[in-house]
This record gives C-alpha cells, sequence and structure tokens, in this order.
C-alpha cells in the first residue's frame, strides 16, 4: 500500500476520491454540453421536416390537379425511355407514314387501313430522261410511265395584292359616307386573312413575334417587322371585341356556369388565367386578379340567384355567390385523398 502525503491511508482514500469526483464533473460536463448540441440540431431538424411537410401539402392534397401531381409522366429520368419505346413501336405501327396521331402513330386496333386518295392534277408533267446506275448510260426513251401525284406548295405563297377604289358620298344631312368592303381593313393595308394569320400563329401556334416575321418573309415574302406583327394581332383582337362581349353576356344568362382559374404570367408578373364554361360557349379571361372581383366583372354584379357554378373549393366562388357545386374531378380526388389516409 502507498501511503499518501501524511503517510496515513486515510489521506491516500480522500486524494483517489477528489480525484474521480473531478473526472465524473468534467464528463458530466462534455455529456450536457453534448446533449445541447443534439437538442439543437433535434429542433433544426424538426423545423426542417415541418418546413418540408407545409411544402409537400401544397402539391399533396385533395386540390392538387394531375398536371402538379408526381408520377411516372412527370418523373425525370423517364423521358429517354419513352423515347427508346416510341421508337421500337414506330417501325411496327403501320398506316400511312405521314399520318399524325394524337395518341398512339398508325391506325386503331380493328380498323381497315386506307389511302389517301390523289386529288386531280392541276399540271402534268412528263420525264423521259433516266439513267442506268450500272451501266452509266442515260436512257431517253422509256418503255412506258409510272405515275405519282405530288402534293405540295410553292414558295414563296403567292399573295394577292388588290386596290380597292371606295365610293366617297356626300349625305343630304351633311354626312360624308365612304363605301366599305369586308375585305378591305379600315386601318393598314393588311388583308383579313393575313392579320387572322397571325392571331393564328401567336396563339394556337404559339409563335413569338419574332418568328412569324421571319415565316412572313420566308413563306409569303412580305418582310414584316415583329412590331407588325403585335400591331396586327392587335387589331384582330378589336375586330373580335364584339363577339367577345356577345359570349360574355350569354354566359352571364346561362343556368350553370363552369369557372376555373390557374396562375398565368405576363410580363412576369403573377397573372391568373380564368375561364367561364357552359355547354355553348367557352371563354377566358385573364386578370391581375383571382378574387370575387373578376367574377362581379364577368358575370356581373346581380348573377341570377338560381344559377348555379360549378367550381372548386377556391373561397372566391363562395364569397360571390351563395349556389356552387363541387366539380366531378375535385370531389373525386378529394375522396381518394382520404382514402388514402384511412
Amino acid at each position: 500500500m502507498s501511503l499518501g502525503i501524511g503517510g496515513s491511508p486515510e489521506s491516500t482514500d480522500s486524494a483517489i476520491r477528489t480525484k474521480d469526483s473531478t473526472h465524473l464533473r468534467q464528463q458530466l460536463v462534455i455529456q450536457e454540453l453534448e446533449n445541447r448540441l443534439l437538442r439543437r440540431q433535434l429542433a433544426a431538424q424538426q423545423q426542417q421536416i415541418e418546413n418540408l411537410q407545409a411544402r409537400l401539402k401544397r402539391y399533396e392534397n385533395p386540390n392538387t390537379p394531375p398536371s402538379k401531381e408526381g408520377g411516372a409522366a412527370g418523373s425525370p429520368g423517364n423521358d429517354d425511355s419513352d423515347e427508346e419505346e416510341n421508337e421500337d413501336q414506330g417501325d411496327d405501327a403501320g398506316g400511312d407514314a405521314d399520318a399524325a396521331s394524337d395518341s398512339s402513330p398508325g391506325r386503331d386496333e380493328g380498323h381497315e387501313g386506307t389511302t389517301r386518295p390523289p386529288p386531280e392534277p392541276e399540271e402534268t408533267i412528263r420525264v423521259d430522261q433516266g439513267y442506268c446506275p450500272d451501266c452509266e448510260q442515260t436512257l431517253s426513251n422509256p418503255d412506258s410511265y409510272v405515275s405519282r401525284t405530288i402534293i405540295d406548295i410553292p414558295l414563296p405563297i403567292p399573295t394577292t395584292v388588290v386596290e380597292y377604289e371606295l365610293g366617297k358620298h356626300h349625305c343630304s344631312c351633311g354626312n360624308e359616307v365612304v363605301a366599305e368592303h369586308p375585305d378591305c381593313p379600315e386601318t393598314g393595308r393588311f388583308g383579313p386573312n393575313i392579320m387572322a394569320q397571325t392571331a393564328l400563329g401567336r396563339f394556337h401556334q404559339r409563335l413569338p413575334n419574332r418568328k412569324q416575321a421571319e415565316l412572313f418573309e420566308w413563306e409569303l415574302d412580305i418582310p414584316l417587322s415583329h412590331r407588325t406583327i403585335y400591331n396586327l394581332t392587335k387589331r384582330v383582337a378589336d375586330r373580335l371585341r364584339p363577339a367577345y362581349e356577345d359570349v360574355k353576356a350569354r354566359i352571364r344568362e346561362s343556368d350553370v356556369v363552369y369557372c376555373d382559374e390557374t396562375g398565368f404570367p405576363v410580363d412576369g408578373e403573377q397573372h391568373w388565367a380564368w375561364t367561364f364554361v357552359t355547354d355553348e360557349d367557352v371563354l377566358f379571361w385573364v386578370d391581375e386578379s383571382r378574387g370575387s372581383q373578376v367574377l362581379e366583372d364577368v358575370l356581373g354584379e346581380e348573377f341570377a340567384e338560381d344559377s348555379t357554378l360549378s367550381c372548386d373549393g377556391w373561397s372566391a366562388y363562395r364569397s360571390y355567390h351563395n349556389e356552387t357545386s363541387a366539380c366531378w374531378a375535385h370531389l373525386l380526388r378529394e375522396a381518394e385523398y382520404v382514402a388514402e389516409r384511412l
């Protein structure tokens, strides 16, 4: 036995206990610091989980449309496999090679294939000279002919230039009256077909104004600036305004109106594209607001009390009109959402 400073066993035991106590206190301090660190990390992780769950609820709830849901159609990495599968099916699809389809290529199962009948030719071009690739001989007197009818368009596409001499009258009442023609617009020098083409290109084919200007020069040999394309599109909108107002008036008188709205960026700013649908008409309305004021602007402040709005659960609809009916798509999504969580 080793003795302490005083030489007694008691002093030695006291020194050992003091050393052990100091070591334990150090271990407790270290564990307390570790616990504090772990609690902070746990709190941060819990906060992150809550934030992610809140963000996830924006996409996984009964009001989430299929276009924003995850799945095979929207999952990254599936594009290549889909393209390869489509390429494999292309050779065996059958049907007209030039036919376009919105779904799968080729004719439908059980449908007998047909061939487009050739139209009557406007011109016949006889080609006599042939070339033999084996003996490299030029042949000029054919034994017979093989007929092929080709449909094509000329480039540039022919355009018409018409001068309208509009009668100018002085009425007995003092008014000056100028005769009108439906193919002669009041403004500009471009006719209704060209103006309609700019509107179709912009809103149906989704072509920017600069791309349209290029096509007009390539296909029609008509140089136009992108600003001119914009002005032509605006003139189409002005001429269609009365028809647009007629559609809105008919929708206001409908017994049932189906409504929906979705985000729609305009010049980088958040807007909303609204649709108002009846059995006969469809009206589109783009607005900065998603509130009930839009419903008042379109349907009027005094929408018929016995009329029904078929819509989703957005609060603007019920704050505008009492008679609402949830659409089947939302009802089914809500039922599926609840069923998955039972």
